[in-house]
């Protein structure tokens, strides 16, 4: 009976959050597209630069890709299909002005740690940031 109950409660509730109006007007009425994310990757960054990316991009934040690269084509984590980007930026290219004009920097996970906190001018521009 109580596992009954648990599961029209959990069937239910997401039901009237996602029919009630005054909820969605809420959640529709935020405009976020003067936000600015700058995302910081290299070679080996993971696959969720790509959802994230396109979860911003779905939200109308304005997404700027900076690689820590000598090129500005950037492999993806070795352990899946390849699917490389290309970089709006390259991080030694960037002014402490230009940083400036972004509301956040994102560092997506995956392999490209290890060459990103093995560099002082990437932990700089990140502390900078």
């Amino acid at each position: 009976m109580r596992f009954k109950l648990v599961l029209v409660v959990a069937l239910l509730v997401p039901a009237l959050v996602i029919s009630n109006p005054q909820i969605a007007q809420t959640a529709e009425a935020v405009d976020v597209s003067d936000i600015n994310v700058l995302m910081l990757v290299t070679d080996g960054f993971g696959w969720n630069y790509f959802d994230t990316k396109d979860r911003f991009e779905s939200w109308g934040v304005n997404v700027t890709t900076v690689a820590h690269s000598l090129d500005y084509i950037i492999s993806s984590n070795p352990n899946l299909e390849p699917r490389p980007i290309t970089a709006e930026l390259l991080i030694t290219e960037m002014t402490p002005e230009m940083v400036s004009h972004f509301d956040c920097l994102y560092i997506p996970s995956g392999g490209q740690w290890a060459g990103l906190i093995a560099n002082s001018t990437v932990l700089t521009f990140i502390s900078d940031a």
